[in-house]
């Protein structure tokens, strides 16, 4: 925050998204709570390779609930397709999303995607310990030897891996949620609210992480709240009302405007 020249609030990336491999359609759920209340109405929309696809609408449009169904931990699908690669698949856990390389930065990373009585080290390895295991055992170095190579490539500020990961600013815990997922290896990366309660500086370096994910291939589904930074980083919108998907924007077409209009259902 101090000390840093800020140009311009998004860094421009370099960005050559290819064909569709990861297509939902009509894709409809209930909430897992409440069998009688569908959360998601019929969403359609397609993701390309190397891409960041924006989603955006007001609040209770179903965007989160969208994110957390796709990777398999929210709605009880009732009906639609998701087709990865040509092939149709099921989603119905978090483990299923992960075996077929989707992963996600939740909306509540405090109480969803750390475990703050736990160390820095355990939470950037935890979804991860396949990597490490064989015949019932971790390999510690192995563990130790890529979580300090993930912290180190995020630029984790913090004197030893072996403290909370309570201990850190909100943006280094940021940071330690997005690198517990990059160590995956993910092919799609589904990011809620990512840049949300972290200070300017923080928010740039994850930006310019997000440019360098998607010209190494891997595609980012991108829920945000501040429609600025829908439309400062996405290179398609799309756009969520009531439940249900309203049409996607390129983003060479998108305004606040026409965004507004289909997230309020005028358009």
């Amino acid at each position: 925050m101090v000390g840093r020249e800020m140009k311009e609030r998004f860094p421009e990336g370099h960005r050559h998204p290819e064909n569709a491999f990861f297509v939902v359609e009509n894709l409809r759920a209930t909430d897992p709570r409440d069998s009688s209340r569908e959360v998601l109405k019929g969403v359609t929309f397609d993701l390309r390779r190397g891409e960041i696809l924006g989603i955006a609408g007001l609040m209770g449009a179903g965007r989160t609930e969208l994110a957390m169904t796709l990777f398999g931990e929210f709605g009880n699908v009732t009906d639609g397709k998701m087709i990865l690669d040509g092939n149709q698949v099921k989603i119905k856990s978090a483990r299923d999303a992960i075996k077929y390389g989707i992963s996600l930065v939740p909306e509540d990373r405090k109480g969803m995607g750390l475990v703050l009585i736990q160390s820095i080290l355990k939470n950037l390895s935890l979804p991860n310990l396949p990597q490490f295991s064989s015949f019932m055992r971790i390999d510690q170095n192995a563990e130790i030897k890529a979580s300090t190579e993930q912290a180190s490539g995020l630029a984790i500020k913090t004197p030893s891996l072996l403290l909370d990961v309570d201990s850190l600013s909100g943006g280094n815990q940021q940071k330690v949620v997005i690198g517990k997922w990059l160590m995956s290896n993910p092919q799609i990366l589904i990011m809620d609210d990512p840049t949300r309660g972290v200070d300017v500086g923080a928010k740039y370096e994850i930006y310019k992480l997000m440019n360098e994910l998607t010209e190494r291939g891997v595609s980012i589904i991108m829920i945000s709240s501040d429609l600025e930074e829908v439309l400062g980083m996405s290179d398609r919108i799309l756009v969520m009302c009531q439940g249900s998907s309203r049409g996607v924007l390129d983003i060479k077409d998108a305004t606040q405007e026409k965004v507004m209009a289909l997230a309020t259902g005028i358009a």
